[in-house]
């Protein structure tokens, strides 16, 4: 059988325009986000990298000033003195996560276990002074 055995030839056809613009804004989408992410990435370590030195600073110098003045000014100094060399420790911790946070795509490791009660912990020493000002009560129940 040839075409010409037969009367008339049934085409079919879907007009694609709208999906294939749709494909082509979500590229465009997803390209300005990678991009978004890449810029996201490069501050986060600039600014991470850029605190460090005077993270430094104020933890070495509080500690100077506890190691020649504690004892010496009254009880109050000396506790504040401690949470000025406990807070720069706390922002330091911060700053490195911060970084390493910025090299994730970068450098990745394989994930791993988390001890969540240590996490919890951590995260209530970094807002003890925010709870104990709000007069907070923080529940939390073990994990299983």
């Amino acid at each position: 059988m040839f075409l010409a055995d037969y009367d008339y030839v049934n085409v079919y056809g879907e007009n694609i325009t709208a999906k294939k613009q749709a494909e082509y804004s979500l590229k465009e989408y997803m390209e300005n986000l990678k991009g978004s992410n890449e810029d996201l990435e490069r501050f986060a370590y600039i600014a991470s990298h850029d605190l460090q030195e005077p993270l430094r600073n104020v933890v070495s110098f509080s500690q100077l000033l506890s190691r020649r003045y504690g004892g010496k000014l009254d009880s109050d100094a000396d506790e504040f003195i401690e949470y000025i060399v406990e807070g720069g420790k706390r922002m330091q911790t911060l700053v490195s996560d911060l970084l390493d946070y910025s090299r994730v795509n970068t450098r990745a490791e394989p994930f791993q276990s988390t001890d969540c009660e240590q996490v919890i912990d951590k995260v209530l020493q970094n807002l003890y002074f925010i709870i104990q000002e709000n007069d907070a009560v923080i529940e939390t129940t073990p994990f299983l």
